[in-house]
């Protein structure tokens, strides 16, 4: 179905405003609940953690209202929208390289759209893009100071490329119930994919789906989503740890990430539900790891964020 007719600057300004404006609401909100990120106590970050940060989902539905006001699907047809009133304004801005240079500026996305303003952009829309890229650049902050305070992602991985998982590595059969080991697995002489979730089919190796989650949790999740394939249950983070993925709040909870969800709501496509009464760790990291008959690691993926995924031809020319 094709998008209206984008809006007039008017209505730009006007949606921009509100996404910044409540925007900073909701993350005045959580430095409050958090006694103000990074430097408050342990023990108060994590009952931020696992009991309040939820609130700000509330974001996901922000960035969604937005694209839907501007009539995109995607954040970056929000910035096609924007040129175009960088290439209609009056191109008589003062600006230099030489000051843009000067300044100190966070990410290069930033950097980019500030030399921009400076020579293209009206100074209502400068002001008004520049203030949500900075509301975006201090929420992004905020979380990395939540993680620094739990001393979030500090594992080192054990398995890399080339190494071995140990044969002893003990799981449970969500299905079953009954524990195995991996050499017990091995002895079939396949090759093994080892997901957090799964989307391969017909291909020619045997596909495991790890969950870190309880037995009930697990066959609700795949009596739901109907997954074809075996799943182990490593209640532990056994693997977890040795792969080196740990849990973070940032990377769970960034602005790419809920610009992702936002997109997803924006096209009708459904989000992960929360299974009731199963208690989950949303912050642990996934990932996508391939082992060949012996055990070897040949195919390491870890998950950047909750989003990132390897293509499926990537993974199949790794398992060759």
């Amino acid at each position: 179905m094709e998008r209206e007719p984008g809006p007039g600057e008017e209505a730009l300004l006007r949606a921009l405003g509100e996404l910044s404006r409540a925007g900073r609401a909701i993350l005045a909100a959580a430095k409050a609940d958090s006694c103000g990120g990074g430097g408050a106590a342990p023990e108060m970050l994590q009952e931020f953690v696992s009991q309040k940060i939820g609130r700000m989902g509330g974001m996901i539905h922000l960035y969604a209202n937005f694209l839907n006001s501007l009539h995109v699907h995607k954040r970056s047809e929000a910035e096609d929208l924007w040129e175009t009133f960088y290439h209609t304004a009056t191109r008589t801005g003062q600006g230099t390289p030489e000051e843009a240079s000067s300044i100190d500026v966070l990410d290069t996305t930033y950097l980019k759209l500030f030399i921009y303003f400076i020579n293209n952009s009206s100074a209502s829309v400068r002001d008004h893009v520049e203030d949500l890229l900075q509301f975006e650049l201090e929420w992004n902050s905020f979380l990395s100071e939540v993680d620094a305070g739990l001393k979030a992602n500090c594992l080192q991985a054990q398995l890399k490329l080339g190494t071995q998982v140990p044969g002893h590595m003990t799981f449970t059969e969500a299905r079953s119930g009954r524990e195995v080991q991996l050499e017990e697995i091995l002895q079939h002489r396949e090759k093994l994919l080892l997901k957090n979730q799964s989307s391969l089919d017909a291909v020619p190796l045997k596909v495991l789906v790890i969950s870190f989650g309880c037995r009930e949790g697990a066959l609700q999740w795949l009596q739901e989503t109907k997954c074809p394939y075996d799943m182990l249950l490593d209640p532990s983070r056994q693997l977890y740890h040795a792969f080196g993925l740990g849990a973070s709040v940032e990377k769970v909870w960034n602005v790419s990430v809920l610009t992702y969800y936002a997109e997803q709501i924006v096209c009708s496509r459904s989000l992960p539900k929360k299974i009731e009464n199963i208690v989950d760790d949303p912050h642990q990291l996934g990932g996508d790891f391939g082992l060949n008959q012996n055990g070897t690691v040949i195919f390491f993926h870890p998950s950047s964020n909750p989003t990132d995924r390897p293509d499926l031809s990537e993974i199949l020319l790794a398992m060759q």
